[in-house]
């Protein structure tokens, strides 16, 4: 649960950058007025929306954090936080010996397919 609400507060803030982006292309495009009023409420309204704020995703992960200094790491939050991160890296790192020795063996299977049937017998 940590590590997907790490990913949601990832994913909001590359939303929020692209809609900014967005926003100042379209005014760049469609209003030359150096001081324009229109960009400045379409920035005003993004902020307003709950996808600009990461307010509640990141509380959610303070409590977790909390939760589990309480129960597995004394009360030490820099040593839960970390803990609960190292978990994520080891699966990644599990996931990616797994994924490149079948990558491996499928290329291996495959250039020795070809290799068979490019030699004449």
């Amino acid at each position: 649960m940590f590590t997907k609400l790490r990913w949601l507060s990832a994913y909001r803030q590359i939303n929020y950058i692209a809609i900014q982006r967005a926003i100042k292309k379209f005014s760049k495009s469609y209003f030359h007025i150096e001081d324009n009023i229109l960009d400045k409420k379409l920035s005003a309204y993004v902020d307003s929306k709950a996808f600009s704020s990461n307010k509640n995703v990141k509380i959610i992960i303070s409590e977790i954090v909390e939760v589990y200094a309480e129960n597995f790491t004394e009360n030490d939050q820099v040593k839960a936080k970390e803990a609960l991160m190292k978990d994520n890296v080891e699966m990644r790192r599990k996931d990616a010996v797994l994924l490149s020795f079948f990558a491996g063996t499928l290329l291996t299977t495959l250039f020795m397919s070809i290799f068979v049937i490019i030699l004449p017998p």
